[in-house]
């Protein structure tokens, strides 16, 4: 189930550099979740993945707040709750996982891949509010 969710997963262009760029490492971060099941999920192999998590909030998800601040985007607060959502999440998981319960890895990927098809559709509003404002 988990990889024909995974091979299901759009991921759009949306012609602005660090959006793509941010969409992309979510994908790759998804499909390493994926690899990681199929491989038996120790916490070595998920170690890194919580830091991708981890390096996507806060690296791609400030850039954007920072550019939709600066443009003064109306509906930054909600970007910001949907960000902190997620980081949230990924803890959430994490502690799971660190507490032993075995079913946590393919729930962290249901997860992220559910997170991930509406977050793509959600950001759209402020994909479309950086094109206007020429942002490329």
């Amino acid at each position: 189930m988990l990889e024909s969710s995974l091979s299901a997963l759009n991921i759009p262009e949306t012609h602005i550099t660090e959006i793509d760029k941010q969409y992309q490492k979510i994908k790759l971060t998804i499909e390493q979740v994926n690899a990681c099941i199929i491989g038996g999920g120790s916490m070595e192999k998920l170690s890194p993945i919580f830091y991708s998590l981890v390096y996507i909030y806060d690296h791609y998800f400030t850039q954007e707040q920072i550019t939709l601040a600066k443009y003064k985007f109306d509906k930054l607060e909600t970007i910001k709750k949907v960000h902190r959502n997620f980081i949230d999440e990924v803890i959430s998981y994490q502690k799971k996982i660190e507490n032993h319960q075995l079913d946590s890895c393919s729930q962290l990927a249901e997860f992220l891949n559910q997170w991930a098809v509406g977050y793509f559709n959600d950001n759209q509003i402020a994909v479309s509010f950086l094109k206007a404002k020429g942002v490329n």
